[in-house]
C-alpha cells in the first residue's frame, strides 16, 4: 500500500489533473482535481501508514469499501493519454474499453480551449476540427487570422458543441474489438 500512497503524492501521467500545474492549467481540469482529491481524502488517509497496521486494517473492512478503493486505485493507474506515434494500442484499447463499461462521456471533464488545445496544433488543424464540429467557416476569412485569434474564434465557435479532440474522445471498445475479429477472419 505504501507504494499507492506515494503513487497518490507524486501522480504519473494517468490523470491530467494530477500532472504538475505548469503542464495543464488548474482552470482547464477543475472539473477533475476536486473529485480525485475527494476521493483520496475519503478511501487512502484512512489506511494506516504502518504496513503491519495496514494489513490488519483492510482485513477489518467491508467489501465495499475495499471494491471502492480497488476501483479508485484501478481509475488511477489507468493510462489512457494518446500521444503521437503512441506503440500502446493495447493501453488504450483496454483503457477505452473500461471508458465504455462506465459510460464515460469525456464532455464532462475536458472542453477544448484556445489555452489548452488550439493554441497546441497547427492552424489546419484548428480549421479542420472546425468543421469536424459542424462550424465550418462561411468564407476563408479565418485561415488569414494569426493562430491566437484564430484559436480564440475556434474556442468560441465550437464552445456548447460537445465536440472533442480525437485524443480525448473515447473508442467504442465492442466495435473495435469486432471489427478486429473481422480481420482476422479474412
Amino acid at each position: 500500500m505504501d507504494l499507492w500512497l506515494k503513487f497518490i503524492s507524486y501522480g504519473p501521467v494517468v490523470f491530467l489533473s494530477l500532472l504538475p500545474s505548469t503542464t495543464y492549467s488548474q482552470e482547464s481540469h477543475s472539473a477533475v482535481r476536486p473529485s480525485v482529491t475527494i476521493q483520496a481524502e475519503r478511501l487512502v488517509r484512512p489506511i494506516p501508514q504502518d504496513p503491519a497496521t495496514s494489513f490488519a486494517w483492510r482485513l477489518e473492512q467491508d467489501q465495499q469499501t475495499l471494491l471502492a478503493l480497488l476501483a479508485f486505485c484501478t481509475a488511477l493507474s489507468l493510462n489512457a493519454v494518446k500521444t503521437k506515434n503512441d506503440p500502446g494500442a493495447s493501453r488504450l484499447q483496454h483503457a477505452d474499453a473500461v471508458a465504455t463499461a462506465l459510460n464515460m462521456d469525456m464532455r464532462n471533464w475536458f472542453t477544448p480551449t484556445a489555452e489548452n488545445f488550439f493554441s497546441k496544433v497547427s492552424k489546419t488543424r484548428i480549421l479542420e476540427a472546425m468543421t469536424d464540429a459542424g462550424k465550418a467557416p462561411n468564407s476563408n476569412a479565418p485561415a488569414q487570422l494569426k493562430k491566437s485569434a484564430l484559436a480564440e474564434l475556434a474556442e468560441k465557435t465550437i464552445t456548447g458543441t460537445g465536440w472533442l479532440p480525437e485524443p480525448v474522445r473515447i473508442q467504442d471498445a465492442v466495435k473495435e474489438v469486432e471489427e478486429m475479429e473481422e480481420l482476422a477472419a479474412d
